[in-house]
């Protein structure tokens, strides 16, 4: 496998050029190849990634009965475009 950053981003298997995706994708492939044999860390305070405050809140829920579960389980708002 041949990964090409000089011109435009390809991975190359047996001759082949294979499909990277688009935009935002293609970006962070090809900041990843320019990082290669790095390892990354993100440090994430706690309540700042969503999936964990969504497991907190189901675990809560879960100790609730249905009318207070409704309600520790909010519906988010609709994103702007």
């Amino acid at each position: 496998m041949q990964f090409r950053v000089l011109g435009p981003l390809e991975v190359v298997d047996q001759g082949r050029a294979l499909p990277l995706g688009r935009g935002r994708q293609l970006a962070l492939f090809a900041l990843l190849l320019l990082n290669a044999n790095r390892v990354y860390l993100l440090q994430v305070q706690p309540g700042e990634l969503d999936s964990e405050r969504f497991e907190a809140l189901i675990h809560e829920a879960r100790d609730q009965g249905p009318a207070a579960a409704a309600t520790t389980l909010p519906v988010p708002p609709p994103r702007s475009a």
